[in-house]
């Protein structure tokens, strides 16, 4: 038996010139700071500048016995996690780059 759990991640680009692409990671975590769940993301679609973009993907939520991290996420009320956003390269049309150093 498996579900997806579906999730969808909005981009404005506040910069005077036009994105190519971004990439980085998502964690996911719960009102006690604990990461629930993490998945790199990457959306090569562009966003002018000044404007928005809505990245959507999905991943398989399996059901397992013991610990299923993305099983207690899929079913956790809005007020009970927070999304947080790493990162970790943003590419201009005009082929400049913004890059996190890696550790």
């Amino acid at each position: 038996m498996d579900e997806n759990l579906e999730v969808s991640f909005g981009y404005k680009n506040n910069t005077a010139k036009d994105i190519s692409g971004v990439k980085g990671r998502v964690s996911v975590k719960d009102i006690f700071g604990d990461e629930l769940s993490a998945f790199q993301i990457s959306n090569d679609s562009t966003i002018k500048a000044g404007q928005t973009a809505t990245w959507t993907g999905s991943r398989s939520v399996r059901f397992s016995m013991g610990n299923n991290k993305d099983r207690k996420l899929a079913e956790l009320s809005d007020d009970k996690y927070k999304v947080v956003w790493e990162p970790q390269a943003i590419v201009f049309a005009d082929g400049t780059k913004l890059v996190l150093p890696e550790n």
